[in-house]
């Protein structure tokens, strides 16, 4: 899949839960994707004494959509719990749970914290997976390979 067309098919899901994360080889990285749905069930709950209503479950299961992301190479990866996101004006990226970031605070962490430069390994770019409990950032020369598994 070209990487406009993954931006395009994972940005269009409301739902993504990562369901796997592998390290292949020496240098690299295996990501597995489920895409979520809600359930068509509303509910509520109780906080506090206050009642919220219109709820819907959401969950992915083994009907679910499945992608796999692969790079075969990387410099770095994080992985962060979503709960503790920071949302940064100042980082500039397409895409909304596939993004290709131009410039953010992990580009600026992997430039400090190692010896990669544009010069070797070679030009690299910081893609992001945004999903509902997790957020994976990849600093990577290669675009991914990205293929539906289900």
């Amino acid at each position: 899949m070209d990487l406009t067309d993954v931006t395009r098919e994972l940005d269009s899901c409301d739902y993504l839960f990562l369901n796997a994360i592998e390290e292949r080889g020496p240098d690299g990285l295996r990501l597995v994707v489920d895409v979520g749905k809600e359930s068509p069930e509303a509910t509520e709950i109780a906080i506090a004494g206050t009642i919220i209503s219109g709820l819907h479950h959401v969950s992915a299961g083994e009907s679910s959509l499945q992608y796999e992301i692969d790079f075969a190479t990387y410099i770095a990866y994080a992985v962060r719990n979503e709960s503790y996101v920071l949302r940064d004006e100042e980082q500039v990226w397409a895409g909304k749970s596939f993004r290709v970031y131009s410039k953010s605070k992990f580009l600026d962490f992997v430039r400090s914290a190692t010896f990669a430069t544009t010069e070797y390994p070679g030009p690299f770019a910081h893609y992001s997976l945004v999903c509902q409990d997790r957020v994976v950032d990849v600093a990577s020369i290669a675009q991914p390979k990205v293929k539906r598994l289900r």
